[in-house]
């Protein structure tokens, strides 16, 4: 995936790239083609905490995500996110641009496309 390539205005590769050092990034190219229009239409910065996930990273004390994380098939990613209004903004524009799933925590959202989960707006524990 290539910022100039593939026309994404608001991301960089390394963005995505898994946190533990391993730079695995193996991200669905249509799911942050989708991200990169909600946020040209939101006009909200996305700053990713967390793209693609090697097992071993999915898996350690610091995440300890499901084994059947979304994050594991490149079709999830986790965003800043603190501001109310914000929020809203970015929420709406990702289900405009046709994202499947949006977690909402406290500080972030998690934003993801995998078709085998349950669709819709649900809360963060």
């Amino acid at each position: 995936m290539s910022k100039e390539k593939y026309g994404l205005d608001h991301f960089e590769d390394e963005e995505f790239a898994c946190k533990c050092g391993c730079g695995l990034n193996q991200m669905n190219l249509g799911f942050v083609q989708e991200l990169n229009l909600a946020r040209e239409w939101s006009g909200v910065q996305m700053v990713v905490n967390s793209g693609h996930r090697c097992v071993v990273h999915n898996a350690s004390d610091e995440v300890r995500g499901s084994s059947t994380s979304s994050h594991l098939k490149g079709l999830a990613t986790d965003v800043q996110c603190e501001d109310m209004a914000n929020r809203a903004d970015l929420i709406y524009n990702l289900l405009a641009v046709g994202i499947l799933r949006i977690g909402v925590y406290p500080t972030f959202l998690h934003i993801d496309n995998d078709k085998t989960k349950p669709r819709g707006i649900f809360p963060g524990e």
